[in-house]
Parts: C-alpha cells; sequence; structure tokens
C-alpha cells in the first residue's frame, strides 16, 4: 500500500470518527410527558400554539435556560446576565 493510499485512509477514518460522535449530548427534557416535565426543576412545558405560516406546534418540553456566571460591579451573580444599555448620566 503506497503512502499516498494511506494517508487517504487515514482522513477517511478520522473524518468518519468526527462525523460519527455527538457534537452535544441529547437534551434530558426531551420527549418527557408534561407530568414529568413540570417536576424537573431544570425542565419547563411548553404549550401548543400555531405559527402565522398556519403550522401548528404541539406542546413539549424543553430545558431551562443555563444560568451565566457574571460578575458585575466586583460581586459574582448566578442569575441569567441580560445586557442593557448604559443609562444616561442624571444631570
Amino acid at each position: 500500500m503506497s503512502v499516498l493510499n494511506r494517508f487517504h485512509l487515514i482522513s477517511a477514518l478520522l473524518l468518519g470518527i468526527a462525523f460519527i460522535s455527538p457534537a452535544q449530548s441529547a437534551s434530558p427534557c426531551k420527549s418527557l410527558p408534561q407530568s414529568t416535565c413540570v417536576a424537573k426543576t431544570s425542565c419547563t412545558w411548553v404549550q401548543g400554539y400555531a405559527r402565522k405560516d398556519g403550522a401548528k406546534i404541539k406542546a413539549y418540553c424543553r430545558a431551562l435556560p443555563k444560568k451565566k456566571v457574571s460578575t458585575i460591579k466586583g460581586q459574582q451573580t448566578g442569575k441569567t446576565v441580560k445586557h442593557q444599555p448604559p443609562q444616561p448620566a442624571p444631570k
């Protein structure tokens, strides 16, 4: 087997492994029934709705947003950070 063929074989194997392994783990809330979903503190139940184009979306369970740790004025917070525009200085 030539060096070029070995290179192609190794490259194909590495690319295959990269595409097979999941990038992120599945949500622990996905496909849960409503009773189980509302009992978990990390999940929330989303009611069904209709989109503007008329498509009907069934109710489902989803994970709550992750909390970000941020430093605000020297204090660490565990709350979700919402960036607000700077307030004008008082006159």
